[in-house]
Order: C-alpha cells, then structure tokens, then sequence
C-alpha cells in the first residue's frame, strides 16, 4: 500500500466514526451505549464489505458503483437501529449521530443510484466534522481542517472527480444540519 493508500484509511469514515463516538461517549456514555454506537456505527456497516472485498468480490473501496447501493442501504437500516436504541434511551447526543449518519449515508446512496459516485471519504469527515461542532467539540475544527487533505487524497489515487468529492462533502453538511434540526 503507498503512501496515499495509507492516508486513505486513516481518514477513512470508518476511523472518522470510531473517533466521533469516543469523543461524544466519553466520561457519560454506558456500556451499552458503547456496544450499541460501535456495532450500529461502525462494525455493522463496514462488515458486508469486508466479507466481500476477503471473498474477491469487490475491493475496501467498492470502486464499482452498482456494488455500492445495497451496501450503503444496509448501513443506512444498522444507523437507524441506533437511533432508535438512543430514541428510546434519550440519549439526545447519540440519537442525532446515528440520525445523521442514517440521513448523510441515504444521500449518498441516492447520488450513486441516480446520478454518480459521490465521495463517501468527503461524506465520512465533513458530516461528523459537522456533528461534532453543532455538539460544541472543537475537534470537529480539526477535522473540517483535515478535509482538504481527504479531498486531495482521493483525487490523487483517482477514486473520484472534483464533482463527486464536492458532492459528499456538501451533502454531508447540509443533511447533518437537517438532522440536528430535526432532533432539536
């Protein structure tokens, strides 16, 4: 793996998310809370594509488009069984994280099934750098200030256009926003 390979996964929204749910469990989250966020958030929705990409049926990346829908919708359903463990907990923090990821990842999935394969590593930061700054982490700063460097990652191994990296990225933001108006 190259030096753009590695950078890949280490923004990749999988770490982004491991690092959104520690920041926003710390110090007052449960066990249960911590069981819930990394299954719905981050073991569930990564595990189909593993098991493919070890099974030669498609890379990490799901650089195929088509592959990339029904992947998408499965996370889109392990988000929503989040929130509504955090609904019905009144965890308000973690109710808004899993409806964001839920409504950011539906996006996405309907830019890729209509129109072209957004960047879901744009969609991966700037959606949580988004949640973390409406939730008053100033983490959230840093990782908006990480996401050019993200961008140009993509670009540079050609996993993406400038069009499908400003497409992940602006509907993250917009539809984190919405999320957090509509849990407010």
């Amino acid at each position: 793996m190259d030096k753009y390979g590695i950078l890949a996964v280490i923004f990749s929204p999988t770490v982004i998310a491991l690092v959104t749910i520690f920041l926003v469990l710390r110090g007052h989250g449960s066990a249960s809370d911590w069981v819930v966020s990394l299954s719905c958030v981050v073991i569930i929705p990564i595990l189909p594509v593993i098991m493919l990409a070890a099974a030669k049926k498609t890379d990490l990346g799901v650089s195929d488009q088509a592959q990339r829908t029904p992947l998408l919708i499965l996370a889109v359903l392990s988000y929503l069984a989040g929130f509504l463990f955090f609904q019905l907990r009144g965890f308000w923090e973690m109710k808004f994280v899993t409806l964001s990821y839920a409504t950011v990842t539906l996006g996405v999935t309907v830019i890729n099934a209509l129109y072209t394969k957004s960047s879901i590593h744009m969609a991966g930061i700037t959606g949580p750098s988004t949640i973390l700054v409406l939730l008053g982490f100033k983490e959230g700063i840093l990782l908006f200030l990480l996401s050019p460097i993200v961008a140009w990652v993509r670009l540079k191994v050609r996993a993406h256009d400038k069009l499908q990296i400003a497409l992940g990225g602006g509907i993250a933001v917009i539809l984190t926003v919405l999320s957090y108006l509509l849990c407010s």
